[in-house]
């Protein structure tokens, strides 16, 4: 029962990295010079530190998460700009929109200019990097295990290491080998069709997309998955031969899931393109291996990603700082106790508060933003991250597409969506809403939660099964 306590990706990445529960404090932004890592509290202690990533909000925009780490190595890839000067041979933007009702379903959303807009500006520079892939070690979790490994291998043998990978993958877009393969199919929907939406705009789903399309999707995600199974087993292969598998602590996990069609899946959702902490969102994997821990045990008890950071100081034997919220889980694994806390606290700062126990979820609202537009959110959530200043105005002029072209898989059209135009009823937000905290434990949420009555929403959670995790 691991679940991340403050959505998505940068915020989580500070609650793993210092070991605190942060959804009442902060949300999307850079590490403030209060925020204190892992790498801040090795210094000194001769462990070595580095990192490998492609993660590119952790690079990009001053955020800095990889500051005081002594190597890093971040591996281009995801953070598609970088390639939008590069000439486009090989593929067409408009060759991933071939299904005309997809494309008029986008556009007739309320901000379905903005949705092409984005996705259409992001293709531009996602197939400016995949036209150079030539084989599978080309994928971006494959470049960036291989760093690691480098790392590992060349590392000083005198000293302990710790190492932090940060793969992106398998975050969308979701294109996993048979998307960039003419002659492969899905391994796990070989007998689909139609065209492979691997670059989707959030949206509600039945707006958009059909029931044959959300299914591939999610079998599209499962094939990516797959290949991030094997990069990973490439990395396990390369601890044990280095000699390293019986003093070495591996933690394993994701900052958050990805909703992805109707019911169980997403609850109508495509993408995070709604501040709604449901269990395919926020609930994530957490595997964890140490010399002293059984092995294949399965611990039901709750735990979070401010978890990381202390489990992690008590392995190498540094201090835990008090101020840390998170617990350390060696007791845990050890058996030496039963649990560390009695509930999960998740949410998205200053939209939605929730507290998570074993048979309900208990959401709060903050924010009228609850029902707002896919690129009302998204600009709320990401405030200050400059992506979306590359999005200054629905209205600007279209990529035009390249001359030169390539031919792909047989893509014929699919069936146009039958869906209603929108989505299911949601309650009445109330105004934008703050509880003060006066702390950093999650006792005050609970117990400030019982202020609201009305836009609050409850679900229970053995309705909810989890979707495979990012």
């Amino acid at each position: 029962n691991a679940y991340g306590n403050n959505m998505p990706t940068i915020p989580v990445r500070r609650s793993m990295l210092t070991g605190r529960i942060t959804l009442h404090d902060v949300g999307w932004g850079p590490l403030r010079p209060q925020d204190i890592t892992i790498a801040d509290l090795l210094w000194g202690t001769g462990i070595e530190t580095a990192m490998a990533y492609n993660s590119c909000p952790l690079f990009n925009d001053r955020n800095g998460y990889a500051r005081s780490w002594a190597q890093t190595k971040f591996s281009h890839g995801y953070d598609n700009y970088f390639f939008i000067h590069d000439d486009l041979y090989h593929y067409t933007i408009d060759q991933f929109f071939e299904d005309p009702g997809y494309l008029d379903r986008i556009r007739s959303q309320p901000d379905g200019d903005f949705l092409e807009k984005a996705t259409r500006q992001e293709m531009n520079g996602y197939l400016r990097d995949k036209q150079y892939w030539l084989e599978e070690d080309d994928h971006a979790v494959a470049v960036n295990i291989h760093e690691a490994i480098r790392m590992i291998e060349s590392r000083d043998k005198r000293h302990g290491l710790m190492l932090w990978i940060d793969c992106w993958d398998p975050h969308e877009p979701i294109d996993p080998p048979s998307v960039w393969t003419p002659d492969m199919p899905c391994p796990y929907d070989p007998d689909y069709k139609g065209c492979d939406l691997w670059s989707c705009p959030p949206a509600i789903a039945e707006r958009i997309y059909t029931e044959e399309q959300l299914h591939h999707l999610r079998m599209l995600y499962a094939e990516k998955i797959t290949l991030c199974d094997k990069y990973f087993g490439k990395l396990i292969k390369c601890v044990m031969k280095e000699g390293m598998e019986e003093n070495t602590l591996i933690w394993f996990t994701s900052d958050h899931g990805y909703p992805c069609g109707n019911g169980e899946h997403g609850h109508g959702l495509l993408g995070k393109c709604r501040p709604w902490p449901y269990e395919e969102l926020v609930h994530i994997p957490l595997m964890i291996k140490f010399p002293g821990c059984k092995a294949g045990a399965r611990i039901k008890t709750f735990v979070q990603d401010c978890d990381c950071a202390p489990t992690v100081l008590d392995w190498l034997g540094v201090p835990i700082p008090k101020n840390m919220t998170g617990k350390s889980l060696l007791p845990l694994c050890r058996g030496e106790v039963e649990k560390v806390r009695d509930f999960a606290v998740c949410g998205y700062y200053s939209f939605s508060w929730s507290i998570i126990t074993e048979d309900w979820s208990y959401i709060h609202w903050l924010n009228k933003m609850e029902n707002g537009t896919a690129s009302e959110c998204a600009q709320k959530i990401y405030v200050g991250h400059n992506i979306w200043h590359r999005f200054p105005s629905a209205t600007s002029r279209r990529l035009p597409a390249p001359a030169s072209t390539k031919p792909m898989k047989s893509i014929s059209p699919s069936a146009p969506s039958t869906a209603p135009s929108s989505g299911p009823a949601r309650p009445a937000p109330r105004p934008t809403f703050r509880i003060p905290m006066s702390s950093m434990t999650a006792n005050p949420i609970r117990s400030s939660c019982t202020t609201s009555s009305t836009n609050t929403r409850t679900s229970h959670r053995s309705s909810c099964a989890s979707s495979s995790p990012t």
